[in-house]
């Protein structure tokens, strides 16, 4: 009896740090990007009677940022749903990010996605921050790499799983460049779940891996 009294503490215990952890994602992300949004829309509405161009550009914000605001919504809404007769993988959540903008950046994706290892993924805070390290990745990819191709790469040995996201672009001197607020956070996020992010990139023209370690008794319920 005390045996499962301690059992059922520990996951009303997990419960309420799920619970937190959605909280304090939704003050985050939505409630930050919400008071934007509500700023760019007084922009907008003060400056359209006078000055079009102002207004159009408050609207493109506005625009983007919503956007911005459902992405983040879905992935929490995701992370929640682990109905898996109705729910996306892991790997098709990386896809719908990243259809967006591949055909327009030409930048050719590559997949090596261990299908046993992604149904792995069953607790939801491994589910929400393995999903926002591979977000945060591609999102540098984009923006700084001038890759033409990047790898993506999930695989689980008896103790481990593994994501590892590599780009052929011009790369960077690791040793040299702090960490910006996207490669903390993702280390921030691995290490959350006890695991290690290790970026290599050692001199330029090289390309950049990234390689997440996390525990599999961290990923799973």
């Amino acid at each position: 009896q005390d045996e499962k009294l301690n059992l059922e503490l520990d996951r009303q215990g997990m419960l309420i740090r799920q619970r937190i952890m959605i909280s304090n994602d939704l003050h985050d992300d939505a409630g930050a990007s919400l008071s934007s949004l509500l700023l760019y829309a007084g922009l907008a509405e003060k400056s359209s009677d006078h000055d079009l161009p102002a207004t159009k550009k408050h609207l493109q914000r506005l625009t983007t940022g919503l956007r911005q605001v459902m992405d983040n919504m879905n992935d929490i809404v995701w992370a929640l749903n682990r109905d898996e007769q109705n729910e996306k993988s892991f790997s098709s959540r990386v896809k719908d990010y990243t259809y967006d903008w591949m055909d327009t950046s030409g930048i050719e994706i590559n997949y090596a996605i261990d299908g046993q290892a992604e149904k792995l993924i069953t607790s939801i805070p491994a589910r929400r921050n393995l999903l926002l390290i591979a977000k945060e990745a591609l999102n540098n990819i984009l923006k700084h790499s001038e890759a033409g191709s990047v790898y993506i790469k999930l695989t689980a040995d008896p103790s481990n799983l593994f994501l590892e996201i590599s780009d052929n672009g011009k790369g960077f001197d690791a040793a040299q460049v702090q960490l910006g607020h996207g490669l903390y956070n993702m280390q921030r996020r691995a290490e959350s779940l006890k695991g290690t992010l290790r970026i290599k990139s050692e001199k330029a023209g090289s390309g950049t891996i990234i390689l997440c370690k996390i525990p599999l008794a961290r990923i799973s319920d």
